[in-house]
C-alpha cells in the first residue's frame, strides 16, 4: 500500500513514514494542518498518541475536531497496514510498531460478527 508512492525516493519515504509513526505513536504538540492548511488546534495528548487500550486506533480528526476513540479505518490502514508496512521496512528495529499493529488487528477481528459485521 505504501508502496505505491513511486515519486518518493526510498530513503525519504523511510524518513516520512518514521514521522508519521511518531505521530501516531506519540501525538504532537503543535498540530499538522488539514483541510484549507488550517491549524485544527488540536492533537492527541503528547505521549499518548492515537492508539488505545483496546488495540483499536483513534480516528483523527472528524467534523472539525479531534475523535480519540477507536474507529475501524484508521485502525485498518494505519494500524494493522501502514505500521506493518515500516515494521518490514525496519526489519523490527522498532517492537512498538509490531505491538500496535497486533494489537490493532486483534481488535479488528475481535469486533466482528461471524457474517463479518461490526459488533
Amino acid at each position: 500500500m505504501l508502496r505505491a508512492i513511486p515519486c518518493v525516493a526510498s530513503l525519504h519515504r523511510g524518513m516520512s513514514l518514521r514521522r508519521y509513526a511518531k505521530f501516531v505513536t506519540d501525538g504532537c504538540v503543535t498540530p499538522p494542518p488539514i483541510g484549507s492548511g488550517l491549524d485544527s488546534g488540536k492533537c492527541p495528548p503528547k505521549g499518548t498518541g492515537w492508539p488505545r487500550a483496546d488495540g483499536g486506533l483513534g480516528d483523527g480528526w472528524y467534523r472539525g475536531s479531534l475523535n480519540l476513540d477507536t474507529y475501524t479505518i484508521s485502525t485498518a490502514t494505519t494500524g494493522s497496514c501502514g505500521l506493518v508496512e515500516l515494521d518490514d521496512a525496519t526489519h523490527g528495529s522498532d517492537p512498538t510498531l509490531k505491538q500496535i499493529a497486533v494489537g490493532a488487528a486483534r481488535w479488528i477481528v475481535g469486533s466482528m460478527t461471524a457474517d463479518g459485521r461490526r459488533s
